[in-house]
């Protein structure tokens, strides 16, 4: 395994960045949060870097991060600036509107890892999408998950602006345990799902059920579901329509260590997609690529990861016949396993050096994330430039329209309002910290300034918890 390339740590400080934080809040638990806060710890341990991470007070990646050398610094939706200079900020494509205001020079990078299509039309509200997304194609400061996720972004309007393949692809750690290659019962057909039961996926379920319930076997038929998720119910109702042929077990979450356990003891074959299909490989078990779609569809094909390229470990359907790659059908696969000699032992090898060779090195990503960051050119000044208000989270636009067409626009944000008729900024409101200023047509008209007494806040904490319990008056003298 290679080890970090301090050379490049050495040319990041030299560009003058000694910080870098990354910035994906959350609640929820989520794949890309996990591998964020995976190199975040890496970074922490072996370099000259100061690493921090910005979340939600007592949020995911600070659950995560407990036990590590990693600073949190608390995010607030409706907080207005970013504490550190001289930093470099990595974050989720999407999540360009959180961005506070902070030092012009700091860099900002950008982790697309989305495969099925992003409503920007819902996070950009005043048409900046496309010349922001040729801002950071410029500035080399997106990186993808794999081809279908650069894919996700030039396949669909308004923009078709992304070619170079820098991945930050997925690792998964090697594991303790591996498959034994044996059959679980020979007198039984076990396959397995291994991913959330969320809406874009259990799509790729409900079609592996159909064509399993179909599959002609003398052997009994049965269907290990791990995951959870909240189209869980949809897929008991469906599944409970094919009790008669397929015997199901739903396991619920597990954690990682009982969710390889479980899949060495009970499957033969492993569906699923993202790095779910990496942690069953990486167990040496066989395992297969199903399709993403938020649409119900029928297709009797699937991609081994043997047989994967560009990193790529999810697809939507509408991207299948665009990859470049060798399918087979999922009867096909599931008669591999169980019919040719050492099927298991065949397929799961293949499977395990595909991920042995593209998915396995933290460290050797970490190396190609610390490249790209060096290479960026994409600073906090530029994206100010384009994006008028930051943070852009707490934008809110009003439009009047007649025949579809816009004439009335009122855009009213953290730092004031502005009226725009027929594309014009006729009048506007700036709010600068106790002063507001009144604009028309961009004449300053009217000024006022609201101004507050100190209010002493070393005072104002509350400490009554510690001196209520305390009977010596004396202690706060």
């Amino acid at each position: 395994m290679e080890i970090i390339n301090y050379k490049l740590i050495e040319e990041i400080l030299k560009q003058g960045y000694r910080n870098i934080c990354f910035m994906l809040p959350a609640k929820n638990i989520g794949g890309g949060t996990k591998k964020f806060c995976e190199l975040a710890i890496l970074l922490s341990q072996c370099s000259q870097l100061k690493i921090y991470y910005m979340d939600y007070k007592n949020g995911y990646p600070s659950y995560l991060l407990k036990d590590s050398d990693v600073e949190i610094i608390e995010y607030k939706d409706t907080d207005i600036f970013f504490p550190l200079k001289e930093c470099i900020v990595v974050t989720n494509s999407t999540r360009m509107i959180l961005l506070k205001q902070m030092d012009k020079n700091n860099k900002v990078f950008f982790w697309h890892y989305e495969t099925t299509p992003c409503g920007w039309s819902t996070l950009m509200l005043n048409n900046e999408t496309n010349k922001f997304m040729k801002l950071v194609d410029d500035s080399n400061a997106m990186s993808f998950l794999d081809w279908a996720s650069k894919d996700s972004l030039n396949r669909y309007p308004p923009f078709k602006t992304f070619q170079k393949s820098n991945y930050w692809y997925v690792t998964v750690d090697p594991k303790k345990i591996h498959s034994n290659f044996k059959i679980i019962n020979k007198d039984e057909i076990n396959i397995c799902w291994l991913s959330r039961l969320n809406t874009d996926k259990i799509t790729a379920l409900l079609n592996l059920i159909e064509i399993f319930a179909h599959y002609s076997t003398n052997k009994k038929k049965r269907l290990h579901v791990i995951g959870d998720g909240i189209s869980r119910k949809t897929v008991e109702e469906f599944a409970s329509k094919y009790q008669k042929c397929i015997e199901f077990v739903f396991t619920g979450s597990l954690t990682l260590d009982d969710a390889n356990f479980y899949m060495v003891k009970n499957a033969d074959i492993v569906f699923g997609m993202g790095a779910s299909i990496l942690e069953s490989a990486a167990l040496k078990i066989p395992s297969v690529i199903l399709f993403a779609s938020h649409n119900r569809y029928t297709d009797n094909e699937a991609l081994w990861l043997k047989d994967s390229r560009e990193k790529c470990i999810a697809l939507t359907i509408e991207q299948k016949k665009d990859f470049n790659a060798n399918y087979t059908s999922i009867i096909d696969i599931i008669n591999s396993v169980y019919n040719e000699p050492s099927g298991k032992l065949k397929y799961g090898l293949l499977c395990y050096r595909y991920y042995k060779e593209n998915h396995c090195d933290l460290n050797k990503l970490a190396n190609n994330v610390l490249l790209f960051l060096k290479n960026s050119t994409l600073t906090f000044d530029k994206i100010s430039k384009c994006l008028k208000f930051i943070p852009y989270c707490l934008i809110e636009i009003e439009r009047k329209k007649i025949l579809n067409k816009t004439f009335f626009l009122k855009i009213k944000h953290l730092n004031g309002i502005r009226y725009r008729f027929l594309g014009m900024t006729f009048f506007r409101v700036k709010n600068s910290g106790s002063q507001i200023t009144y604009f028309l047509f961009g004449i300053n008209i009217f000024s006022k300034e609201v101004k507050k007494c100190f209010r002493f806040p070393v005072a104002l904490k509350d400490e009554s918890h510690i001196y209520k319990k305390e009977k010596n008056e004396n202690l706060f003298l």
